[in-house]
């Protein structure tokens, strides 16, 4: 017998392709009464380049970049905050994923926004949260190919649930 998946984490980059990823994520969460974890990560900037920006533009300078990162995610993954902000925020992913937001059962666990390594984060909260499933996006390649990058790699070699890897869809 195959375990129950109870719990998704969607990984966002907040690019348009992952508006796509997202909608298999829904799908799931509709087809299968499975609810959704949306997850970003705002990737750590190395030491080493960090102190040789903060040389440059000053630490209150980087600082405020980071806070500006962080305020941007926030609103497009989640908007003002509010007790009712999961489900009136979510109708641009909706309907990108053609999904009518009063007849969705789609139940939107958490959205995490979080500092750190990319691919370390995706995995941790995966454990963290007992993700049965990590739903994840690919991107174009130099050629227009589909290419894995490093951190869907390092997800797909270190996870130990089961990726869902969504390849970006042809231009339009």
């Amino acid at each position: 017998m195959y375990p129950k998946i109870k719990t998704v984490l969607f990984a966002s980059d907040l690019t348009e392709n992952s508006r796509e990823v997202f909608h298999y994520a829904a799908i799931m969460g509709m087809l299968y009464k499975i609810e959704i974890i949306i997850l970003h990560i705002i990737e750590k900037i190395p030491l080493g380049m960090r102190l040789r920006l903060a040389g440059l533009e000053g630490e209150e300078t980087l600082r405020q970049l980071r806070q500006a990162h962080e305020q941007a995610a926030r609103r497009i993954l989640i908007g003002k905050k509010s007790d009712t902000r999961l489900r009136r925020t979510l109708v641009e992913f909706y309907s990108a994923a053609e999904i009518d937001v009063s007849k969705s059962d789609i139940e939107i666990k958490d959205i995490i926004i979080k500092e750190g390594n990319i691919a370390e984060e995706i995995i941790n909260s995966a454990v963290e949260h007992e993700c049965g499933l990590i739903v994840i996006g690919a991107h174009k390649g130099l050629l227009g190919a589909t290419a894995l990058g490093s951190v869907t790699r390092t997800v797909l070699q270190r996870s130990k649930v089961p990726v869902l890897v969504v390849p970006p869809s042809a231009p339009k």
